[in-house]
């Protein structure tokens, strides 16, 4: 087994795991009503601005705006 191999599964692991815990937590709901819908705002508008910037760079380049927006949102 090759250096990638082992950090794409330590990688994969570590994000499943994250995701298992956040999902076994029944007090993350109630926290995120408490907050708002106000703290996925900074989220949402990162991934808009990558998608938004990659399409415009893809014009600029004269790139397909299909492949644009696929390599902007890293596939």
């Amino acid at each position: 087994m090759s250096n990638i191999h082992i950090k794409i599964s330590f990688s994969d692991s570590f994000f499943f795991l994250v995701g298992i815990d956040i999902g076994s937590n029944k007090q993350i709901f109630q926290q995120l009503r408490k907050v708002g819908i106000k703290v996925l705002l900074v989220p949402i508008s990162i991934i808009l601005g990558s998608w938004l910037g990659g399409m415009i760079g893809g014009w600029f380049l004269r790139t397909p705006q299909n492949m644009s927006g696929a390599i902007a949102s890293g596939f």
